[in-house]
C-alpha cells in the first residue's frame, strides 16, 4: 500500500492538521495527492500541502519515499497514521 500525509488547514498560516490517505500500490501517488487535495478543498480546507509520503505494509509501518512527488516519509509518519481515527 502506499500513503500521503497532507498537511490542512482553514486558512493560510492557520493551525494545520496532519490527514493521512492509504491507497493502493496501483495508483500514482502525485495523481492520489491531487485528487485528494482536492477532495480536502470541498471539505473547507482551503490550504493544502503534501507533508510526506511513501510506503506502508500491512502492520502499519511506514518506509521509502514517493518517486512522482520527490519527497519521502517522515519519522513520526507511522504514529500519524495509526493514531489517526
Amino acid at each position: 500500500m502506499k500513503y500521503v500525509i497532507v498537511e490542512a488547514s482553514e486558512e493560510d498560516g492557520g493551525a494545520g492538521v496532519l490527514i493521512p490517505f492509504i491507497f493502493p500500490d496501483t495508483l500514482d501517488h502525485s495523481k492520489v495527492s491531487d485528487r485528494f487535495r482536492h477532495l480536502l478543498m470541498f471539505e473547507g480546507y482551503n490550504y493544502t500541502k503534501v507533508s510526506s509520503a511513501g510506503f506502508i505494509n500491512m502492520s502499519g509501518r511506514c518506509y521509502g519515499k514517493s518517486i512522482t512527488l520527490g519527497i519521502g516519509g517522515n519519522p513520526d509518519d507511522s504514529k500519524i497514521i495509526n493514531d489517526f481515527r
